[in-house]
């Protein structure tokens, strides 16, 4: 996430005068909001190689020591399996990290995150429960709550998030809102759907082609399947949608006295603002029940306070609710100026709702296939069935020559639009994708180039094709039924050379037998409807592999090239290539 969202966030959450660390409002957060902050601050670094301005505050060594902190930090983190999710394994990981480091930087450290100390470290190790915090109020008109000790949740709280700005046009009423959070939230990110990571993808590639009309396209499919592509700070993010119902509380109907009323507070309150979210669990329309927290502010309270909405006894018992409710009855504010104000559930058993609530999670995720373009499409004569004994048929990107090994190997790239592979992309190269674009975005090349070489580690690469950016797959190929000479043999280099000659800038349809123990798929191939092993073995450029294939016309085209001399057959005694490894084996494959 760059700067200007980073610089947002610090505008929308500062930090509380108290040490309430998790008023910081990071856009990460985990069940804890240190953790959240770490890791936010962790993947700022690994983009940036910045560390938080403030944190000198906390520590005596300079910027670059600290630097070096975040490294080791990031590496560890990464390492961990699984990652730290509660700030004592946090902590835990911090003291273990930098157990070389000077003592003050560390408690420095945990400290700037409000993080468990060393010796609470200690206390937790020996086995002895720990008790859980009590809510306390900090002062003030409209208080936060903090927790006596730092970062745990208040009791019942499954999660909690802390949300993008919200636009005030999609609060529906009194009661209940319509927030995103950043998919960058590690609690987030695991859990995209790839169908949404895939629409991703290609709504930048129809945006860099000026296809708006695909890109509105798919990003209505992203809309419908629970996300949105938000533009922030002339940034595009990746948000996940989700429905609040203000817990506690029940706010006038919209067609109720005082129903416009309430919606109206409430989009005053949240409008543009980014808020804190602590979920208590989800109704039976799909929202999150949840209390709401604004720049230090308890919505439930000012609403409550404000007359326009009322306590909702049943399905909650707090005191403070009923005694904020208690005092706007006494003052007659908002709703209680009504001599007998009739309560909204009582209301909603007359009227069964004027409008169904929509649950707004699609009951499947939209599919995506495979789009064509300018490569040419392959069909079986006869119909579709594949010859017996294929696995599977792909069809490839144009082959780049130069990668081709010998004569009866290749490397070949599949588009990741194709039906087959898109279900199958890896999570972690579909991110790095994302963040890439991102970074090509805010010309950060050198992010940009460290991302693309992961993308290829993964065995995938992105391609350039007709000034668009493909994601394709990579598959090594093992022609089959053919044996090649080895580059060291006489007719080596001569069979890589035809090889070359005749896929090089080609689009192939290849058969997958299987796959050696090598790691490589066993396949035909055709070229243009040449059968690639067929010209190999008539040129005399590679034997037919008798041991591996029998197929009789294999055999055939091997006697007519023998008969003509043909190639590697001109010499009286030619080596086989599998003997030749036998005796060479430096060189074997």
């Amino acid at each position: 996430m760059g700067n200007a969202l980073r610089l947002l966030y610090g505008k929308c959450f500062q930090p509380s005068t108290t040490g309430d660390s998790d008023s910081v409002g990071p856009p990460y957060t985990t069940t804890a909001p240190a953790v959240s902050a770490l890791a936010h601050d962790l993947f700022n670094f690994e983009i940036t190689s910045q560390v938080p301005e403030a944190l000198s505050q906390h520590v005596v060594s300079s910027r670059e020591a600290q630097v070096t902190w975040y490294g080791k930090l990031l590496q560890s983190w990464k390492e961990a399996k699984p990652p730290p999710k509660t700030p004592e394994e946090v902590a835990r990981l911090i003291v273990e990290t930098l157990s070389r480091h000077q003592k003050a930087d560390v408690e420095g450290l945990l400290e700037f995150y409000g993080l468990p100390h060393p010796s609470i470290l200690a206390e937790i190790s020996t086995g002895v429960p720990t008790r859980l915090p009590e809510f306390v109020f900090q002062g003030g008109t409209l208080p936060e709550f903090v927790f006596q000790g730092g970062t745990r949740l208040p009791e019942g709280v499954e999660f909690e998030m802390h949300t993008l700005p919200v636009d005030g046009n999609t609060v529906p009423d009194g009661d209940g809102l319509n927030v995103y959070v950043n998919t960058d939230d590690p609690r987030e990110s695991p859990n995209i759907p790839r169908a949404v990571l895939m629409a991703v993808v290609r709504r930048s590639k129809a945006r860099a082609k000026k296809n708006y009309a695909r890109a509105d396209e798919l990003r209505q499919k992203i809309i419908e399947s629970g996300y949105q592509v938000i533009d922030l700070q002339n940034e595009e993010i990746l948000a996940r949608k989700y429905r609040i119902r203000l817990r506690g509380i029940d706010a006038p109907e919209m067609s109720m006295p005082f129903g416009k009323e309430a919606k109206e507070e409430l989009v005053k309150l949240v409008h543009g603002k980014c808020l804190r979210v602590l979920v208590y669990g989800e109704d039976q329309y799909g929202r999150c029940v949840a209390d709401i927290y604004c720049n230090g502010i308890f919505v439930q309270e000012v609403m409550l306070k404000k007359g326009l909405a009322w306590h909702y006894v049943a399905c909650d018992q707090r005191v403070e609710f009923a005694t904020w409710q208690k005092e706007a009855r006494t003052k007659k504010t908002g709703l209680w100026v009504q001599s007998n104000p009739e309560k909204p559930w009582e209301w909603r058993k007359k009227n069964k709702r004027e409008a169904e609530i929509s649950t707004g999670v699609p009951t499947r995720l939209p599919e995506f296939v495979f789009q064509g373009g300018t490569l040419p499409e392959f069909v079986f004569q006869g119909g579709t069935r594949l010859p017996e004994g294929v696995e599977f048929e792909m069809h490839t990107l144009p082959v780049d020559g130069n990668t081709v090994p010998d004569g009866d190997g290749l490397n070949v790239y599949v588009n990741t639009d194709d039906p087959r592979e898109s279900p199958n992309i890896p999570r972690a190269v579909l991110m790095a994708v994302v963040r890439r674009s991102k970074a090509r975005a805010k010309k950060n090349y050198a992010r940009a180039d460290e991302l693309r070489q992961k993308i290829i580690e993964s065995g995938y690469q992105v391609i350039d094709l007709q000034n668009e950016e493909i994601l394709a797959r990579k598959y090594r190929i093992r022609l089959r039924g053919i044996d090649a000479p080895e580059m060291s043999m006489p007719f080596g280099k001569e069979a890589k050379e035809e090889l070359v000659k005749l896929v090089h800038g080609k689009c192939l349809r290849v058969l997958v037998y299987g796959e050696d123990h090598y790691g490589r798929c066993v396949a035909d191939i055709y070229c243009n409807s040449i059968f690639v092993q067929e010209v190999m073995l008539k040129k005399g450029l590679a034997w037919h592999y008798v041991a591996c294939d029998q197929r009789v016309e294999f055999a055939t085209w091997q006697k007519e090239a023998r008969t003509k001399k043909t190639g590697l057959w001109v010499q009286s005694n030619p080596e086989k290539p599998w003997e030749w490894r036998k005796k060479n084996k430096q060189e074997g494959r």
